[in-house]
Protein backbone atom coordinates (compact mmCIF):
# COMPACT_ATOMS: atom_id res chain seq x y z
CA UNK A 1 0.00 0.00 0.00
CA UNK A 2 3.01 2.46 0.79
CA UNK A 3 4.49 2.04 -2.45
CA UNK A 4 0.62 2.80 -4.05
CA UNK A 5 0.76 6.06 -2.18
CA UNK A 6 4.55 6.42 -3.26
CA UNK A 7 3.50 5.92 -6.92
CA UNK A 8 0.62 8.84 -6.29
CA UNK A 9 2.72 11.14 -4.86
CA UNK A 10 5.09 10.44 -7.01
CA UNK A 11 2.51 11.15 -10.24
CA UNK A 12 1.72 14.26 -8.44
CA UNK A 13 5.27 15.50 -8.09
CA UNK A 14 5.46 14.66 -11.76
CA UNK A 15 2.44 16.56 -12.85
CA UNK A 16 3.66 19.51 -11.00
CA UNK A 17 7.58 19.25 -12.36
CA UNK A 18 5.37 18.50 -16.12
CA UNK A 19 3.10 21.92 -15.07
CA UNK A 20 5.91 24.09 -14.11
CA UNK A 21 8.16 23.47 -17.52
CA UNK A 22 5.17 24.09 -19.79
CA UNK A 23 4.85 27.06 -17.92
CA UNK A 24 7.89 28.59 -18.43
CA UNK A 25 8.13 26.78 -22.05
CA UNK A 26 5.31 29.26 -23.06
CA UNK A 27 6.69 32.16 -21.57
CA UNK A 28 9.72 31.58 -22.63
CA UNK A 29 7.91 31.21 -26.27
CA UNK A 30 6.26 34.47 -25.33
CA UNK A 31 9.63 36.38 -24.70
CA UNK A 32 11.20 34.50 -27.99
CA UNK A 33 8.28 36.24 -30.35
CA UNK A 34 8.56 38.92 -28.62
CA UNK A 35 12.17 39.17 -29.41
CA UNK A 36 11.94 38.27 -32.48
CA UNK A 37 9.28 41.12 -33.11
CA UNK A 38 11.85 43.59 -31.66
CA UNK A 39 14.69 42.64 -33.88
CA UNK A 40 11.64 43.41 -36.70
CA UNK A 41 11.45 46.53 -35.80
CA UNK A 42 15.14 46.80 -34.71
CA UNK A 43 15.81 46.21 -38.52
CA UNK A 44 13.50 48.03 -40.19
CA UNK A 45 14.61 51.01 -38.49
CA UNK A 46 17.68 50.33 -39.08
CA UNK A 47 17.04 49.65 -43.22
CA UNK A 48 15.44 53.27 -42.86
CA UNK A 49 18.54 54.92 -41.22
CA UNK A 50 20.51 53.34 -43.57
CA UNK A 51 18.99 54.38 -46.43
CA UNK A 52 19.04 58.40 -44.76
CA UNK A 53 22.60 57.71 -44.51
CA UNK A 54 23.24 57.69 -48.17
CA UNK A 55 21.32 60.10 -49.00
CA UNK A 56 23.06 62.33 -46.47
CA UNK A 57 25.95 61.26 -47.95
CA UNK A 58 24.97 61.97 -51.31
CA UNK A 59 23.99 65.56 -50.11
CA UNK A 60 27.46 66.18 -48.44
CA UNK A 61 28.81 65.38 -51.66
CA UNK A 62 26.81 67.50 -53.32
CA UNK A 63 27.81 70.50 -50.94
CA UNK A 64 31.48 70.13 -51.13
CA UNK A 65 31.30 70.14 -54.97
CA UNK A 66 28.67 73.67 -54.54
CA UNK A 67 31.24 74.54 -52.29
CA UNK A 68 34.15 73.92 -54.51
CA UNK A 69 32.36 75.60 -57.40
CA UNK A 70 31.42 78.72 -55.12
CA UNK A 71 34.83 78.97 -53.72
CA UNK A 72 36.21 78.94 -57.66
CA UNK A 73 33.26 81.46 -58.93
CA UNK A 74 35.08 83.79 -55.45
CA UNK A 75 38.54 83.56 -56.49
CA UNK A 76 37.71 84.92 -60.32
CA UNK A 77 35.05 87.73 -58.78
CA UNK A 78 37.63 89.26 -56.54
CA UNK A 79 40.39 88.83 -59.44
CA UNK A 80 37.93 90.87 -61.31
CA UNK A 81 37.20 93.42 -58.51
CA UNK A 82 41.05 93.63 -57.95
CA UNK A 83 41.45 94.48 -61.75
CA UNK A 84 38.23 96.69 -62.23
CA UNK A 85 39.86 98.66 -58.91
CA UNK A 86 43.50 98.77 -60.73
CA UNK A 87 41.45 100.07 -63.81
CA UNK A 88 39.75 102.88 -61.82
CA UNK A 89 42.98 104.18 -60.25
CA UNK A 90 44.58 104.65 -63.40
CA UNK A 91 41.63 106.33 -64.89
CA UNK A 92 41.31 108.66 -62.17
CA UNK A 93 44.89 109.34 -62.41
CA UNK A 94 44.91 109.85 -65.87
CA UNK A 95 41.93 112.51 -65.08
CA UNK A 96 43.95 113.79 -62.86
CA UNK A 97 47.08 114.39 -65.14
CA UNK A 98 44.41 116.03 -67.23
CA UNK A 99 42.72 118.05 -65.27
CA UNK A 100 46.05 119.70 -64.08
Amino acid sequence: MSSFIALKKNKKNVVLIKNDVEEITNHTLEKQKDSKEKLKTFKMRLKTLNKKTETLKIQINDLKITFIDNEEAHKVAKAKVQELGTELKATQAKQREMGT
